[in-house]
C-alpha cells in the first residue's frame, strides 16, 4: 500500500469524523439532513480493519501483538456493549455525538482483536486436528452469514411486531429476534444463494502441445526464400 496502513486507518478515521461535521453544516445551511449514519464514509475504518486481517492472514504483514490480545477484544465489546445502552439516555447533545462518533471504531476494533485472535486459535486446532465443538455448531452460521447480512435489517425493522418482553427488549433481542434473523438467513441461504453454489468440477488434463519439426522446416524455408 502507498500510503502504509497506519495513514490509510487515520483516513478511514477521519472521514468518519468529517463526514459527520459535514452533515451537520448542511444541515445548519440548508436544512437537509443527510444520512449520517448510513453513510459509506462512518465505516470505512471498519472496513479498513477487515482488509488489514486479510492480509495478515496471507502473510503480507503481520500484525503486533496486541492485535490478538482476547482480553483486549472482549474489553472494547464491553465498552461497546455499555456505550450501546447509555446512549440513548444521554441528553447532553455534544456528549452524545462524541460517544456515536467512537461508538462503531470500538465495536469495529474489538471484533478486529478477537477475529485475529481466532485465527490464531485456528491455526492451532488445525495443527492438532481436533475443532471445538462451539465452533463447528457456528460455522453454520458462518456459512450462511453473506445471506445473514443480506436479511437481518428486514428482521430488526419488522421487531416491533414480536415485543413480547417490551419492558426487556434484550431479553427480546436474544430469545426472539436473534432467532428470527438466523431462521430468515438460513431460507434466504437455501431458495437464493445455495442454488448458484457449484462445486468446483475437475477438468481432464490437457496433453501438451507436441512439437512438430516438419512446421518448423516449413517457417524456416519461409524466411530463407
Amino acid at each position: 500500500m502507498r500510503w502504509g496502513w497506519g495513514v490509510t486507518l487515520t483516513v478511514c478515521l477521519l472521514s468518519r469524523v468529517g463526514w459527520y461535521f459535514l452533515a451537520q453544516l448542511i444541515a445548519n445551511k440548508t436544512g437537509l439532513n443527510l444520512p449520517v449514519s448510513e453513510a459509506a464514509a462512518d465505516h470505512w475504518f471498519t472496513w479498513a480493519l477487515g482488509a488489514l486481517s486479510v492480509e495478515a492472514f496471507f502473510g503480507q504483514l503481520r500484525l503486533p501483538a496486541w492485535s490478538r490480545n482476547a482480553w483486549l477484544g472482549g474489553s472494547l465489546l464491553a465498552l461497546g456493549i455499555a456505550m450501546s445502552l447509555l446512549l440513548p439516555s444521554i441528553h447532553n447533545l455534544v456528549l452524545h455525538d462524541l460517544v456515536w462518533l467512537f461508538l462503531h471504531p470500538v465495536w469495529g476494533t474489538g471484533f478486529f482483536v478477537l477475529v485475529n485472535r481466532a485465527i490464531l486459535a485456528e491455526k492451532t486446532w488445525s495443527s492438532k486436528l481436533s475443532t471445538p465443538g462451539i465452533v463447528r455448531v457456528l460455522a453454520i452460521v458462518g456459512l450462511i452469514s453473506y445471506s445473514l447480512y443480506l436479511t437481518h435489517e428486514l428482521v430488526i425493522m419488522q421487531s416491533w411486531r414480536f415485543g413480547t418482553w417490551v419492558h426487556f427488549p434484550l431479553l427480546n433481542a436474544l430469545i426472539v429476534i436473534v432467532p428470527l434473523t438466523i431462521l430468515a438467513a438460513f431460507l434466504f441461504f437455501l431458495l437464493f444463494e445455495r442454488p448458484y453454489i457449484r462445486k468446483a468440477v475437475a477438468k481432464p488434463a490437457q496433453p501438451l502441445p507436441q512439437p512438430q519439426p516438419e512446421l518448423f522446416a516449413q517457417a524456416v524455408n519461409q524466411v530463407e526464400a
